[in-house]
């Protein structure tokens, strides 16, 4: 498959920080587009979380990067304060702005708010770049997770179309 700078159609995701629309923060849906013109992702939300009064239609949203959150599964990592949830699986849910923390629901349905550093994300999983401050460069660039060395607590990604890969801290 050719590279795109985008998450492909299909891809499920929860909306989160937008102020014109600040009541479908939380609601999840799937990318049914990306219009590369203005940037933003065409997201359509799931039934019953964006219904429009007495239509029944299904919303459909243009999206910044930055507003969106894949719902994928993660591993549960380096937590000190509840060390028993450590090597557990959960799946993002979500993203709370003010505090910067994912919204994991483990397998026993609770859901838990943990730092982006507690949450190992598997391989072949896209990612936008950010927070870089030893190479500003590749912040908002995608890549691709190919492995995690948890000793050196970094992800191996490809930058794509860059054929050299990159190694970053978590």
């Amino acid at each position: 498959a050719e590279w795109e700078d985008h998450l492909p159609n299909d891809t499920e995701v929860v909306v989160h920080g937008l102020h014109s629309a600040g009541h479908h923060n939380g609601q999840a849906g799937h990318i049914v587009g990306f219009d590369s013109s203005s940037g933003r992702y065409t997201v359509q939300l799931q039934a019953g979380d964006g219904e429009d009064e007495g239509m029944g239609e299904p919303v459909t949203l243009a999206v910044r990067p930055h507003n969106l959150t894949q719902v994928v599964p993660v591993e549960i990592f380096g937590l000190s304060g509840s060390p028993e949830l450590n090597g557990q699986w959960g799946t993002i849910v979500g993203y709370d702005d003010e505090k910067e923390r994912y919204l994991v629901q483990l397998q026993n349905g609770k859901t838990i708010s943990l730092r982006r550093e507690n949450v190992i994300v598997p391989a072949q999983t896209p990612v936008m770049i950010t927070g870089l401050t030893g190479a500003e460069q590749h912040n908002g660039k995608w890549a691709t997770i190919i492995d995690v060395d948890r000793t050196a607590r970094r992800y191996e990604l490809k930058l794509s179309p860059d054929p050299r890969q990159a190694h970053l801290k978590v």
